[in-house]
């Protein structure tokens, strides 16, 4: 069955430009890579925006449309299009296949994430989620920091409007790429609760995996530098506790995946990685878990913590960047640099049982501030504001 597109709709295509809803295309590449940050924030936040966007056409670009179409079964098949891309790179699908299919769609505004298409003829919204490889180059390739430098500023500054998910960000893209205030807004990231909440805990689920409730400390994220896993490896090291530490992320830096083979000084492995994590097992380790531990280096949000505290889990995390940001005062800040210091954390959440149900109940308090229906009707109070106004040229 081929993919419903605006065009399929003789009556609509026929009809005058004035009479017609804005078309909206939304660059959804993200959806079939590995689970981020940003495919979470596509899903949830338009979840959300689809019941009440019925002013709104909008086209969702996917190399996987019937996967997306599947996600989203309740959308209107009369305002709510799937299209398939065929680039298998950034390079075909920003360059050639995003601006054509935007041109062949009528599209009136168009939303990428971090980088937009060239040669749009519509106006164009980009969501910049973070410059980390500016304000922390050292944390990626350097080609990838080169080409981030470029066409992420490019995008930054050509855009009718920029969205980002913290304050941090929002400053870091004023302060470093120029852009007025009045061209960003910041809409925060949130958890869907249907999947992270305190009765999410499934002890089967942990049984599968070799684990028991409230028997493990975990960590979620990729295994790279930048998330700082030695380092929280080490200070595990130091603490005075049996319980395991499991790691559940994707190995991206091999350097830094030697700290998973730790073992203690009798001999055993006590760190446990688990690379194959569903969705739906994840808000069960989260629930589980006897504390989560994130010490990233940096952060434009920080999803984590905030998915662990959904699940009434006390949160050990980063005092910089975004992070305090995100976990207010519902979280045992430490300094990622110090090992000492997130020992003492760790140390703390595993022996002072006041401090962890403090935590417990900020964190749960805390994370009601954070919903995608409300990110959701910023999203379309920006689109109506752009498209209010004359493009950016």
């Amino acid at each position: 069955m081929p993919d419903a597109s605006p065009s399929d709709s003789p009556a609509r295509e026929h009809a005058p430009a004035r009479t017609r809803r804005p078309r909206i295309g939304v660059d959804f590449h993200a959806f079939e890579g590995i689970y981020q940050g940003s495919r979470s924030r596509l899903l949830g936040i338009f979840s959300h925006a689809l019941p009440t966007a019925g002013e709104f056409d909008l086209v969702f670009f996917t190399r996987d449309p019937d996967g997306l179409r599947a996600v989203f079964a309740d959308a209107d098949p009369e305002r709510v299009f799937f299209e398939r891309l065929s680039s298998k790179g950034p390079i075909g699908r920003l360059l050639l296949e995003l601006p054509r299919l935007a041109k062949r769609r009528e599209l009136d505004l168009f939303h990428s994430q971090y980088i937009l298409p060239v040669g749009l003829a519509c106006r164009r919204v980009v969501t910049v989620h973070d410059v980390l490889f500016e304000s922390h180059p050292e944390f990626f390739p350097r080609a990838f920091v080169r080409r981030s430098r470029i066409l992420t500023r490019r995008s930054a500054r050509v855009a009718d409007h920029v969205m980002t998910v913290s304050e941090f960000s929002a400053r870091e893209i004023r302060e470093r790429y120029g852009v007025d205030p009045s061209r960003i807004t910041v809409s925060y990231n949130a958890v869907d609760d249907a999947r992270f909440h305190p009765g999410a805990l499934d002890a089967g689920v942990l049984r599968a995996r070799g684990l028991e409730p409230n028997g493990y400390l975990l960590s979620v994220g990729r295994v790279d530098a930048r998330k700082n896993l030695a380092g929280l490896i080490e200070a595990y090291a130091g603490v005075d506790t049996s319980l395991p530490l499991v790691v559940v992320g994707q190995i991206v830096c091999t350097d830094t995946a030697r700290a998973l083979a730790w073992r203690d000084p009798e001999g055993r492995r006590r760190v446990v990685h688990l690379s194959d994590v569903t969705d739906d097992e994840l808000a069960s380790l989260y629930a589980g878990a006897a504390l989560f531990a994130f010490v990233s280096h940096a952060e434009g949000f920080g999803m984590p913590p905030l998915e662990a505290m959904a699940t009434g889990t006390p949160v050990l995390t980063s005092n910089r960047t975004a992070l305090p940001e995100v976990a207010g005062d519902a979280a045992r800040l430490v300094d990622p640099e110090s090992v000492e210091d997130i020992r003492a954390g760790l140390s703390e959440l595993l022996t002072d049982g006041a401090v962890r149900e403090t935590l417990i109940r900020r964190g749960l308090e805390r994370v009601q501030s954070f919903s995608w229906r409300n990110e959701a009707e910023t999203l379309l109070r920006t689109y109506d504001r752009v498209l209010a106004r004359p493009a950016a040229r």
